[in-house]
């Protein structure tokens, strides 16, 4: 379930776009975390937008997990940190 209160038009359109990458991915989403300068409100169009990704299970082990969640930011040139 996604909750739009207060959300830029940009920060929508990146968390729809995540949430189908990830759920064709396997990695089915329960919610994203916004923070950093979006979540304070001092962003700009420069800024990036900062998530955190809560999967909604995992369907195996952690460290599969972890190994799909690398493949998947390196995929997308995403930033990856230790998430599980």
């Amino acid at each position: 379930m996604l909750y739009w209160s207060g959300k830029s038009d940009r920060e929508k359109k990146v968390i729809k776009k995540y949430t189908k990458l990830l759920l064709k991915a396997g990695l089915p989403t329960q919610k994203f975390i916004l923070f950093c300068s979006y979540a304070q409100r001092k962003a700009n169009d420069n800024n990036d937008i900062d998530l955190a990704v809560v999967l909604k299970e995992l369907k195996e082990n952690r460290f599969t997990t972890r190994l799909q969640l690398m493949k998947f930011c390196f995929e997308y040139y995403i930033s990856y940190k230790k998430i599980i």
